[in-house]
Order: structure tokens, then C-alpha cells, then sequence
């Protein structure tokens, strides 16, 4: 069994490989990317605390609206 972490995008042709020249790249490139990702997490977490009620239900609305739709 394996992992493997890839990247794609509209402009490119298919799936690019990212961070697998070596096991320990891989390792490294998970580590940095988690740091990045409890970041983002933690900055959007803090500018939420902020919102009113009135926001979080604009929030609620344009997330759930779409799918009802469908």
C-alpha cells in the first residue's frame, strides 16, 4: 500500500505529483500543508467568533440555498 499527494488544476493535463521525490519530501509536505491547513482553520474559526447573528444566518443561507435547488 501507498500514498501519494497530487495537485491539479483547469490549466493543467491531469494529476502533477507534489512533494514525492522521496518518502521523507512526502513526510514533509503532509507536515507543512497540516500546519497551513490549522492555520486557515484557526483564522476563519476567529473571524467567525466576531459575526453576528444576522451573518451567520447569511452564511447558513448562501451554503444551503444551492442545494436546495436540487
Amino acid at each position: 500500500m501507498g500514498v501519494g499527494l497530487y495537485a491539479s488544476d483547469p490549466l493543467s493535463d491531469g494529476f502533477i505529483p507534489v512533494g514525492m521525490g522521496s518518502r521523507e519530501e512526502l513526510t514533509e509536505t503532509f507536515r507543512s500543508l497540516t500546519e497551513v491547513f490549522k492555520e486557515a482553520t484557526n483564522g476563519l474559526w476567529m473571524r467567525m467568533a466576531g459575526w453576528t447573528r444576522d451573518q451567520f444566518l447569511d452564511a447558513g443561507a448562501l451554503v444551503y440555498s444551492p442545494s436546495a435547488k436540487n
